[in-house]
């Protein structure tokens, strides 16, 4: 080895010291300085090593066209490492027009020789479809190879594979597994991915304070999702002592890297003074920020500032101009605040029509009130035409995340059997559910249902219960037909009991088909348009006007 080649060495053995905290804490700016000196002095690994510092701004400015010059040099000399960053800059770029294919080739040149990282790389590829046919079977294939070699990034690649089913059969478990094999070697990625399973009890028993220790490391290594996540924490309480000042100064963290949800997070903050002085002024310039970047939060934020006057010009139009710019890029809530001031037509023209758009793009991305909105709309021909199949449809996906006035609508369809086939069984279930969340109409209904299936004798009682609940929670038909029992039976209301509910055709006429087809799910409107039923309110309420059935 000559004199030149061994400097070349020296020089690049110290750049990794000061890079990686060998024998000191790191210091970048010297890893650059050394590396520097042994890329002049034509080190290749050096080459490679600076184009990393400049690729992600280590001990000097980023340069990203920079780190593609020193990669390419160094990949021309046939360095596995340096092909595998320089494929990198080609799939996200990095310094260079993107171009997956020309990545997918250096990362197979870098496989060749071995590369761990390139096999990672290549097989994310294969895994999304970039540069490449998508194969999931053949990027598990990679990828495991890079897990077996201890790669901290394929071992966590490896567990979102587990945990989404791709490729392999789902499993949470090992999902985790491989998730802590990474997160131990400090893979920050791995380590928010492990937080987020201890917060949601994913393949791991829910502990958020093992979730807060997760991505409190992840954080410290300036990862922004972590420092969004840990700010959150520290904000509500979550797994620590609730510190707003210490929640504020993680979204800070994060919004000084550039991060648009920090800077909305920050903003947040500032606009409501949580763990700071209130400043709306300072709020607004940070969503102007964050906006400008094209993050919806903050366009959707800015249009209520706007329209309000927080901190910024009381200005109803501009509002609606970042409302649409919000919508447009997919935020649902500025979607449905849309859809509101077309129908009003107080700040813009009234138009049905873009009601119904912005309604129907919230509710195709799964939001259950548009969802459930949309389903009223189709069920009663409200600005669309009428279509009780539609109507149907969306009702069915509001009631499976919860919305309990679809659930109550197909309640009604499936008792009702006139859009689909009529199954009691199926209209107690979803009567049941909106029973469960407070819903007293539901009551009644449930106790119709249960009366009209009478498989056995429990429905009966079944059905006198729910008469009863409903009557007890001030339900007004509940108590007029609990009344209309008590008269035909002869039974005091004290001793009565779901006898009363068989045997008498007079009970008929309040829950024959005939009836239970004319009641809508407005139980009022239904009932009004009863001249006998608001008779025996009106002497209800006269005579009896604190009566209450107990039993």
């Amino acid at each position: 080895m000559g004199l030149k080649q061994w400097r070349a060495k020296r020089n690049y053995y110290m750049g990794v010291a000061f890079d990686t905290g060998q024998y000191t804490k790191p210091d970048f700016a010297q890893a650059v300085k050394f590396y520097t000196k042994a890329v002049e002095l034509g080190s290749v690994e050096a080459k490679n090593n600076l184009g990393v510092c400049y690729l992600w701004g280590k001990g000097t400015a980023r340069d990203c066209a920079k780190a593609v010059e020193l990669f390419s040099q160094a990949a021309e000399q046939g360095m596995a490492a340096a092909q595998s960053n320089l494929g990198l800059c080609y799939l996200r770029g990095f310094g260079v027009a993107q171009n997956s294919q020309k990545a997918v080739e250096l990362f197979a040149k870098a496989v060749e020789q071995g590369d761990s990282d390139a096999l990672c790389n290549l097989g994310i590829c294969y895994a999304s479809g970039q540069g490449v046919a998508r194969d999931d079977q053949k990027a598990v294939e990679l990828v495991s190879k890079a897990a077996e070699q201890g790669k901290a990034q394929a071992q966590g690649c490896l567990g979102l594979f587990y945990l989404n089913g791709q490729g392999v059969p789902q499993d949470a478990q090992k999902a985790v597994e491989y998730f802590t094999q990474a997160a131990e070697q400090g893979n920050a990625s791995a380590q928010c991915n492990l937080g987020a399973c201890y917060a949601s009890g994913r393949g791991v028993a829910k502990d958020i304070y093992q979730s807060f220790a997760w991505y409190f490391k992840a954080a410290e290594q300036g990862n922004t999702q972590a420092q969004i996540v840990i700010g959150t924490y520290y904000a509500n309480g979550q797994g620590v002592t609730q510190n707003k000042e210490k929640g504020a100064q993680w979204f800070a963290k994060a919004a000084e890297q550039g991060d648009t949800d920090a800077l909305c997070h920050l903003a947040d903050c500032y606009l409501k003074g949580l763990g700071m002085v209130q400043n709306k002024k300072k709020a607004v310039e940070l969503y102007h920020k964050a906006a400008e970047q094209g993050n919806p939060i903050a366009e959707f934020n800015l249009g209520i500032c706007h329209f309000y006057g927080h901190g910024a010009e009381n200005d109803k139009q501009k509002a609606i101009e970042w409302y649409t710019k919000a919508a447009e890029h997919g935020h649902v809530e500025a979607q449905k605040t849309l859809a509101v001031n077309y129908i009003n037509g107080e700040v813009v023209e009234q138009d049905n029509q873009k009601a119904v758009e912005w309604y129907t793009r919230a509710a195709e991305q799964g939001d259950a009130e548009a969802q459930s909105i949309l389903g009223d709309y189709y069920d009663k021909g409200k600005m669309v035409e009428q279509d009780k199949q539609k109507a149907f449809e969306w009702f069915g996906k509001a009631a499976e995340q919860g919305n309990v006035d679809a659930q109550l609508a197909l309640g009604f369809y499936y008792s009702d059997g006139k859009i689909v086939e009529r199954d009691f069984n199926e209209a107690i279930k979803w009567y049941t559910k909106a029973a469960e969340q407070g819903v007293v109409d539901a009551l009644f209904y449930l106790g119709v249902c249960y009366y009209h299936r009478h498989e056995t004798e429990q429905d009966y009682q079944m059905a006198y219960n729910c008469f009863v609940k409903a009557e007890q929670r001030g339900q007004i038909i509940a108590r007029v037909f609990l009344n209309e029992c008590l008269k035909l039976s002869h039974f005091s209301a004290k001793n009565a009991d779901y006898t009363i509910l068989k045997g008498h055709r007079e009970l008929e006429k309040y829950l024959s088909p005939k009836f239970w087809d004319g009641i809508g799910k407005d139980l009022g409107q239904s009932i009004s348009s009863m001249n006998e039923m608001s008779q025996l309110i009106n002497q209800i309420k006269e005579a009896q006007p604190n009566w209450r059935y107990n039993k």
